[in-house]
Formats: structure tokens, C-alpha cells, sequence
């Protein structure tokens, strides 16, 4: 089967972005593919977006008649070809359009070309979900828009709770964990409003630290984050993220562990070339397994969904037809077009091989909600987080640092992947207070000639 004669028949491109569109709605997918041909990604690409996790990993990947190693004996390493992005999805629970369209806006803004990427858009916004009830004015509709958060609080809990309950509600065939944390001062109140909502809504558990004793505070967070993750997110906040000026930390932390329906067998798997975006080669171990995939190819790339079992949850695999074009699949990608995606697949057997995978990636996530318009929340000056709550020094609040670790791993069996988020809440330290409560002096005084005017001393204010 030729290059062409694969390509040919493809559905319109739902994100506009890879040139114009060939043919239109469903495709003939007899016409593009017979049985047993091969879908081979040669490239990695680790976090792209939808409901869980988006990873990109510059993974290249090329359509070829490869042989077949399950019919034909070991298999020859398929030639090199253009980069892939990976999606994790809830299959038969998609979560709103909201937060898929927050997890292709945060996608475009993290990743550097030629680096693999990784995330959980889940987390993130959760995370910043529990900030934004404590938030107002310009702060609160910076979150909400960056977010896609509706600003109805009935909407925006309700929402919340259900993608929650779905996703920690079936743990047959799959493990998804999920946890939110407050970690609060010794000398800081939360508002009842807000300690409501954060467990009520979010589940989230309120522990109290000493934040002046850094390095032990921060050690508890993060020993709180490996548990949450299965060991997989070690360190989430450097003691050097909080000090005696913290007044909380909101954290989150998401757990996925699942088996492919139908697993790569260990046999198949072979060393290859990978072309990386920038045309330069590297070496990777790739997995090959023939079956029913449902799949679909634009002008310009296509789509190919994998199965874990219980077919709830997919790893959707973008597959760019040039090495270096998935920036620009990138930028035509949201929340309708993982709709078209899904809607135009039909199912085919094919022979798939992908590489084999690990991907640990950090995210200083003031930089990158600064990129998409939240900026008041980290400037102590502009910062209004006025229904979170009171410390008794005094000082208003506002967001000193906000960090996020992921981590995925892929292998013939199937898929492992954490991620955690980190939001810590400084407070602004009060200035001295001059307060006359007792006994004092005054004068009126000329600046000028330095004259006294006036003169007198206060005993008792309430005597006239």
C-alpha cells in the first residue's frame, strides 16, 4: 500500500490548521486502508490536552507496509516519520467542553518545539478551581476566563463534583485516583464560605503546618503528593517555595494506572530510528500489535484511538504527517475538534506501532497563567483573594508561586501517569502599626521656622 493510497479518502480537518481539507464528513476507510496495513509513530510527544492527562512527545510516526511480526517473524524497525501527540481520554464520561478547551490553550502555551511535554489539565484547573472560590473582582474573572471556569457557583460545583465522582467511580478495569489538600498556617483562619466549599465540592482535606519550619513543612506536602501518586511525584514545592510569609498551599494530585485492551506483545517489540522535529534521528523501542482500532486521517495528519480495557478510557494518538508540523496541528486543536475526532473514527484493523515511553516534566505555572491573562493573582499589589480567609498578623493574600509535576510512562502492558499541582498563598506582611490607645502628646508645628503653634497631651479622649 503506497503513501498516497493511504491518504487518500481523509475527512475534513476539524482543526483547520494542515492545509485544505480533502473530502468531507465520514471517510471510505476501505478506500484508505485494507486490513493488516500499518500505522507506524516514529516520534514522541508527550502532553497535548482532554480530560485527564495531554502529553506530547515528539514521536515521530509514518504510515508504512511494514511486515507483520506477529505472521511474519521478528519485525524490521519501520522508517522514520513525523512527531505525535498523546491524549488520555474519558472515553464514555467526557468531561465539559470548559476543560477541554483549557487543556489545549495550556498545551499550546507550555511546551517548547522539539521538547516532550506532559501534563494533567485535571489538576491544574481543580487546583486553580479552589483558588477561584476565594477570589474577586479582576483576579476571579482573569481565573474564570484563562479556565474556562463558570462563574455560577451551583454551575461551577456541580460541574466539579460530577467529573469527579465519574472518574473515581469505576475502578474495574482501570485505578484513577484523585486527592485535593488546604495546608494551612499555624496562624492562619479559613472563612467557614470557603472551608465549605473546598471540602464540600472538592473533597479536600485541611491539615495545619508551621510554615517558618520550611523544609519540614514542604516535606509533608510532598510526602503527601508520592502517596497520592503511588511514588511516582516525589517532590512537588522546594522548601524555598514557602516561609513564614505562607499562609496556605493548595494542592492536587491525580493517579492513573491502566491496561491496554489488547496488550503489545513483548516479542514484537524492536529497536528503531525516531525522527525527531528538527529532522535529526534518535533511538527508541518500539511495539508493534495488529487488531480492531477505530482511527480517522485529515489532510495533513490523523487520528488513531487506543483502548485501555474496559474501553472507557483511550490513549488518542495525533499523528502528524510531516515530522515537523505538529506545532502546526497544535494550533487548530480544541474542544470541538476532539469532538470531530471522535464522531468521524471508524473502527479497521491495523497494524500499530508506537514507541515505548517515559516522561517525568515540570511546569512553573506562573509563567504559563501569566501567558494566558492571569496575572493579578501573582502580584501582591493587584492580587484580590479577599474569601479564602485571615491571618492574625494581618496582610492581604496573593499567589507566590504555583508549580506543576507530571509524570507518564508507556510500555507494551500499558499506561502509568501522575501529576500534581502546587499553589502556595503568600500573605503581604502588615506594616508596623502606630496605634494611640493610651496616653499621648501632640503638637502643631511650622515645617518653615520650625515654631511650635500648638501644644497639649491626651489622658482621656472621651473627657472634652
Amino acid at each position: 500500500m503506497s503513501h498516497d493510497a493511504l491518504h487518500s479518502g481523509r475527512a475534513a480537518d476539524p482543526t483547520g490548521a494542515a492545509g485544505a481539507p480533502v473530502g468531507s464528513g465520514h471517510r471510505d476507510h476501505g478506500a484508505a486502508r485494507r486490513p493488516g496495513e500499518s500505522i507506524t509513530m516514529k516520534r514522541l510527544a508527550v502532553p497535548l490536552a482532554a480530560a485527564a492527562f495531554v502529553g506530547l512527545v515528539a514521536l515521530g510516526a509514518a504510515v508504512s507496509a511494514a511486515p507483520d511480526p506477529l505472521e511474519d517473524g521478528p519485525a524490521r524497525p519501520p522508517p522514520p516519520g513525523p512527531a505525535a501527540a498523546m491524549v488520555e481520554l474519558d472515553w464514555n464520561g467526557l468531561p465539559s467542553q470548559p476543560q477541554n478547551e483549557f487543556a489545549f490553550d495550556f498545551y499550546r502555551s507550555a511546551g517548547e518545539r522539539g521538547e516532550n511535554v506532559f501534563f494533567s489539565p485535571q489538576s491544574i484547573r481543580t487546583a486553580f478551581s479552589v483558588l477561584y472560590e476565594g477570589a474577586g473582582g479582576r483576579t476571579a474573572s482573569q481565573i474564570s476566563d484563562a479556565l474556562h471556569i463558570d462563574a455560577d457557583a451551583d454551575v461551577r460545583r456541580g460541574e466539579e463534583r460530577r467529573t469527579a465522582d465519574s472518574l473515581a467511580g469505576r475502578n474495574d478495569s482501570s485505578e484513577i485516583a484523585l486527592a485535593n489538600a488546604l495546608w494551612i498556617d499555624d496562624g492562619f483562619s479559613l472563612y467557614d464560605s470557603y472551608r465549605e466549599a473546598a471540602q464540600g465540592t472538592y473533597g479536600a482535606g485541611v491539615d495545619t503546618v508551621d510554615f517558618a519550619e520550611a523544609a519540614a513543612a514542604a516535606g509533608r506536602i510532598n510526602g503527601w503528593a508520592s502517596s497520592s501518586t503511588s511514588g511516582l511525584i516525589k517532590e512537588l514545592i522546594d522548601e524555598g517555595d514557602v516561609n513564614r510569609r505562607t499562609a496556605m498551599v493548595i494542592t492536587n494530585a491525580i493517579y492513573f494506572r491502566g491496561e491496554w485492551a489488547l496488550p503489545f506483545p513483548m516479542h514484537a517489540t524492536q529497536e528503531g530510528p525516531f525522527t525527531k522535529e528538527d529532522g535529526s534521528a534518535a533511538r527508541a523501542d518500539f511495539m508493534t500489535v495488529k487488531g480492531d482500532f477505530e482511527h480517522v486521517a485529515y489532510d495533513g495528519y490523523q487520528v488513531l484511538r487506543i483502548p485501555y480495557k474496559g474501553d472507557r478510557l483511550s490513549m488518542l494518538v495525533v499523528l502528524p504527517d510531516d515530522a515537523g508540523s505538529l506545532g502546526r496541528v497544535a494550533d487548530g486543536l480544541s474542544a470541538g475538534a476532539l469532538a470531530a475526532w471522535l464522531d468521524d473514527m471508524e473502527e479497521r484493523k491495523l497494524l500499530v506501532t508506537i514507541p515505548k515511553f517515559t516522561v517525568d516534566d515540570r511546569h512553573d505555572l506562573a509563567r504559563i497563567m501569566k501567558s494566558m491573562g492571569v496575572t493579578d493573582a501573582f502580584d501582591e499589589n493587584e492580587a484580590d483573594l479577599p474569601g479564602i480567609g485571615f491571618h492574625k498578623d494581618g496582610g492581604n493574600l496573593y499567589v507566590g508561586s504555583a508549580t506543576h509535576a507530571a509524570h507518564v510512562s508507556v510500555d507494551e502492558v500499558g499506561t502509568e501517569a501522575a501529576a500534581a499541582t502546587g499553589i502556595v498563598v503568600n500573605r503581604i506582611s502588615a506594616p508596623p502599626s502606630f496605634v494611640a490607645d493610651r496616653p499621648f502628646m501632640f503638637l502643631v508645628h511650622d515645617v518653615e521656622t520650625g515654631a511650635i503653634l500648638f501644644m497639649g497631651s491626651i489622658s482621656d479622649p472621651s473627657a472634652g
